[in-house]
């Protein structure tokens, strides 16, 4: 995965390659990036594909949301739907008995990164909220899942879809050697 981000040239901030693998690394059939900006369309890719009744089911449940942008954008840890809701509840949030259940899922996870900075470049306040997702058939996150996420964001600390790279990129040979160490 730190391979593919280190040699990737698209325009994109994580390209599926790199969701997909970022999907294995947590076990999470689904998984996807997001930027979202009040008023406006969000952007999205993910590992799974959507049913066409997906949509709607999404946005008419989307305010009950435990894990949302309004309250955890600026968490600087990742966050699952298992930190802040018993499983009993959780089964009881419509949003995820439409969009989570039909696929299998049990829990949702969220790691949210720094808000992007507006440049010449970009629309004003572009990603108001960014955030990787994870949708996965176990319940909770694991000590060693949660430390993945962290180093997960810590490798495109600055970059965004909108405004490219700003500074250096980390050394991805140390993160990965000491997150993989034999």
């Amino acid at each position: 995965m730190l391979h593919d981000l280190a040699a990737d040239r698209s325009e994109e901030i994580f390209p599926r390659p790199v969701i997909e693998r970022l999907g294995d690394l947590l076990d999470a059939p689904n998984a996807g990036y997001c930027e979202w900006k009040p008023g406006e369309p969000d952007y999205y890719i993910r590992t799974l594909l959507e049913p066409d009744w997906f949509a709607d089911a999404f946005a008419q449940w989307l305010h009950q949301d435990a894990i949302n942008c309004h309250r955890f954008r600026n968490s600087a840890v990742p966050i699952a739907v298992s930190d802040v809701l018993s499983k009993r509840a959780a089964d009881r949030v419509e949003l995820y008995q439409h969009t989570l259940r039909p696929f299998g899922f049990t829990d949702t996870g969220k790691l949210f990164l720094p808000p992007a900075f507006p440049s010449a470049r970009s629309r004003h306040g572009a990603g108001d909220a960014r955030f990787f997702f994870f949708d996965r058939d176990r319940w909770g996150l694991s000590s060693r899942e949660r430390v993945l996420l962290v180093v997960h964001q810590a490798v495109r600390p600055g970059r965004h879809r909108h405004t490219g790279f700003f500074g250096q990129r980390p050394t991805h040979r140390l993160v990965f050697q000491r997150i993989h160490r034999p």
